[in-house]
């Protein structure tokens, strides 16, 4: 949610999504010694960590809400769950509105998350942008090693932005920043002395003040508490033992009124902010409703703001209105310090991915989609998660993000069983195998054609092998990758499975070329070639002109060039009659390779000249280049 606050002359638009009460009721030590370092422009990335409860969050919103040094200001808030690559799509949305379009011309492109986060520092290195992860440990939870490695090469590579970068990166987080990151560091010390006095004093709390407890949160639920006898009580237990936040959230959770703690526990398992609609869908859907008024007072929200464990924006009119849990709470829920009704939860989860289900454009936002299926996935419903995500996984593989397609297909593997789960594990192999771990590719493909052998699908069995041969044939082991091509296409011609026998047939004869068995290549060449004649219409005129060049290459290698000059001819009516400039622009090369052999020089400049052309039209450099080499190389020959 945006909104816009006046600086030097122009405005600022900030996206913090926090409450103005956050802001500026105490100016503390720490406030400024994190204004001093933005404002001095020592680095061009910060990392603050504290305890939870310290006050980061706080502290980096008053500061860069106080900020002339940006034009444009973002809080990311992390939670547990959350990914980078959805991070991304967060603050694409922001820079967009900031009139910043570099980001969304690379999160649609294939590419590695690596290259969408350098596009991140490209953009501050140029525009006063401050970018906020507030809480970003919580990206790292229960991701998988390769993750971790992404998020701590992120972290590290802030220290490629030069200090005096227009904009900014800010981490907030309770953890110190990655081992080995070279980043800036602020470690938050908590309230001093004379801190912890005012805030006592703007709490409204009767008693002495507490000087040996400097955490604001606990502070704060102390005070709350202080007019109970049990409030009371903790007060007195931690002024003699020490501060202890863990025993005060305890403690106030037996003081709060047990409808006020229920919505606290339901919400918590929720565990992300929240919109009022959202809010409000989330409590109509739950059995036995807990009702939510329709206005801004209901009594269990004001009672959990009171306790500083709700966080509220946007009732000034500012932003539309949302709330977010503290995340101490969301963290005390995940170490079982609550006891929700776990039907309810289960109703929580479907409720909200309902939600994300019935959101304006959902069914094309990967994230809607992605979001959809996890909480699916915790509800229980295997099934039905494992459906959703025929929805997105493609996308995820599109758009380069192979960590988080790894992570969701083994969810899937390891919840479902059946087609589903046989499906999954192929499309696993298929990431391993685009990263070169084939062996790996390999063991999960070993998987997939024994599950498709007990069920009987012979016709995907006949792809798998397909598959396994292709793995063989990147590992250089020619025998054995003839050998599944060879399996594969005997099962699909006796299944009648004319697509996967020309695929399979056509890898088989590429195979036995380059282990130079070439009267068997030619055979198999041949064998394809009158398959596709038999079928009427363009379809398949590309691959019988690919089939028509191999077998004028094996003409050529046996000079026979008259026979390798009639295939590439043959070869250049199929393509031209489907204007495939790419077949073309090989075809022609073939036929100025027979022209140089024959000395025709003067033939073979010529058809170096068109396919020349035609590079230029498909604007491929790489084979332009070929041709001037080529031609080079020819006119050499002439002289």
């Amino acid at each position: 949610m945006n909104e816009y606050l006046n600086g030097s002359g122009e405005r600022t638009l900030v996206s913090l999504e926090a409450p103005f009460c956050l802001r500026s009721r105490l100016r503390t030590v720490s406030m400024d010694r994190v204004a001093r370092f933005i404002e001095s422009r020592t680095a061009a990335a910060l990392w603050v960590d504290a305890p939870p409860g310290t006050g980061k969050t706080t502290t980096v919103i008053d500061t860069l809400s106080a900020s002339k040094r940006f034009r444009a200001i973002r809080r990311i808030i992390c939670y547990r769950g959350m990914r980078i690559e959805e991070a991304l799509y967060q603050l694409n949305d922001f820079l967009l509105q900031a009139g910043i379009e570099d980001m969304d011309k690379v999160l649609g492109q294939r590419s590695r998350l690596e290259a969408k986060l350098s596009v991140l520092f490209n953009i501050l290195a140029m525009h006063p942008v401050a970018v906020f992860f507030d809480d970003f440990h919580h990206l790292a939870i229960g991701e998988d090693e390769d993750s971790q490695v992404s998020l701590k090469n992120f972290v590290s590579a802030c220290s490629s932005l030069e200090k005096s970068a227009p904009g900014m990166l800010i981490f907030t987080s309770s953890e110190h920043p990655p081992a080995g990151a070279e980043i800036e560091r602020i470690e938050l010390p908590g309230l001093s002395l004379v801190e912890t006095r005012d805030f006592w004093t703007l709490l409204a709390a009767g008693s002495a003040v507490p000087h040996d407890i400097s955490n604001p949160l606990l502070l704060r639920l102390l005070a709350r508490m202080s007019s109970s006898a049990t409030g009371r009580a903790e007060l007195e237990r931690q002024r003699e033992n020490g501060p202890d936040l863990e025993s005060a959230y305890l403690k106030a959770l037996e003081t709060l009124r047990p409808a006020t703690r229920e919505l606290l526990e339901i919400l918590a398992e929720f565990g992300r902010p929240m919109t009022r609609g959202l809010l409000r869908s989330l409590c109509d859907g739950i059995e036995e409703e807990i009702e939510l008024s329709r206005e801004n007072t209901d009594k269990r929200l004001l009672e959990l703001e009171e306790y500083g464990l709700l966080q509220v924006s946007g009732r000034d009119g500012s932003t539309g209105i949302s709330c977010q849990l503290h995340p101490f709470v969301n963290d005390a829920a995940c170490q079982g310090f609550h006891s929700p009704d776990a039907g309810r939860i289960r109703a929580l989860r479907s409720c909200a991915a309902n939600y994300y289900l019935r959101l304006p454009g959902s069914s094309s936002n990967t994230w809607s989609m992605y979001n959809a299926r996890e909480f699916l996935l915790r509800a229980g419903h295997y099934e039905e998660a494992s459906q959703l995500q025929k929805c997105f996984i493609e996308d995820l593989l599109r758009l380069g993000y192979h960590d988080l397609a790894k992570k969701v297909l083994l969810e899937t593997i390891e919840t479902t069983s059946g087609n589903i789960r046989t499906v999954s594990l192929g499309n696993l192999a298929i990431i391993y195998k685009n990263d070169n771990r084939y062996d790996e590719a390999l063991d999960l493909y070993e998987q997939v054609r024994q599950e498709l052998k007990d069920s009987g699908d012979q016709a995907n069995l006949a792809r798998v092998l397909h598959q396994i041969g292709n793995i063989h044939y990147l590992r250089e082991d020619l025998d054995a990758a003839a050998a599944h091509y060879e399996e594969g296409g005997e099962l699909a011609r006796e299944l009648g499975e004319e697509a996967i026998w020309l695929a399979t047939r056509v890898q088989f004869a590429n195979v036995l070329y380059q282990c130079g068995r070439e009267d068997e290549a030619m055979k198999s060449y041949r064998e394809i070639v009158e398959k596709l004649q038999e079928s009427d219409g363009e379809k398949g005129m590309s691959l019988l002109a690919a089939m028509k060049v191999q077998i004028g290459q094996l003409h050529q290698k046996a000079d026979r060039f008259l026979e390798a000059e009639t295939e590439f001819m043959d070869a250049e009516k199929l393509v031209r009659a489907v204007d495939d400039k790419r077949s073309l622009l090989k075809v022609l090369r073939a036929r100025a390779m027979i022209a140089r052999e024959r000395r025709a020089y003067e033939e073979g400049l010529s058809l170096y000249d068109e396919a020349q052309k035609t590079a230029v039209a498909l604007g491929d450099v790489l084979e332009l280049s070929t041709c001037h080499l080529l031609m080079g190389d020819l006119e050499r020959d002439r002289v």
